[in-house]
C-alpha cells in the first residue's frame, strides 16, 4: 500500500527587508509526498531562472539564484559558516539538506530544529544593494 500522506519539506530562506532595512529569515514548507526538491522549487521561491549551489557545510547547502550579481535592486550579504569559511553572496537564499547516494548529491528539506539552528547560527551582515 503507497503512503498518500504528503509530506513536509522545510526550506530556510535568508531574504532583505527593505522597508525595515534588515534581513529576514523565514521557513518555507513544500508539501507534497517526495522525498527530494525539483528546480522549479528554487526557482520560485527565488524568483530565477537559473541556481547556483554551494554548501555551506557537509550537510547544509545554500542555493542563489546564479545572475543575482547582475540584476538590478539586489542586495549582497555575507556571513561565515561554522568552518571559518567566508560567504559573499547575492540575492535571496535557500538553505536546504544535503543528501548523499551512490548516484549523486541530492537536496531535501530542513527540519524545524535545523532550521532554527540555521538561524541562530548564521549571522548576516548587509554589504550593499545594486541600484
Amino acid at each position: 500500500m503507497k503512503n498518500t500522506e504528503k509530506v513536509s519539506l522545510n526550506l530556510l530562506v535568508l531574504d532583505f527587508n527593505y522597508y525595515m532595512f534588515q534581513h529576514e529569515f523565514s521557513i518555507v514548507k513544500i508539501e507534497e509526498n517526495r522525498d527530494t526538491l525539483e528546480l522549479d522549487d528554487y526557482y520560485k521561491i527565488i524568483g530565477c531562472e537559473r541556481i547556483d549551489i554551494t554548501d555551506y557545510n557537509d550537510d547544509i547547502a545554500i542555493i542563489v539564484d546564479d545572475e543575482g550579481l547582475f540584476k538590478e535592486n539586489t542586495f549582497y550579504t555575507e556571513f561565515v559558516a561554522p568552518d571559518g569559511c567566508n560567504f559573499q553572496l547575492a540575492g535571496k537564499l535557500i538553505f536546504a539538506r544535503n543528501v548523499y547516494t551512490e548516484n549523486g548529491t541530492s537536496l531535501t528539506g530542513l527540519t524545524a530544529g535545523e532550521c532554527f539552528k540555521l538561524i541562530d547560527s548564521i549571522k548576516p551582515r548587509l554589504m550593499g544593494v545594486r541600484a
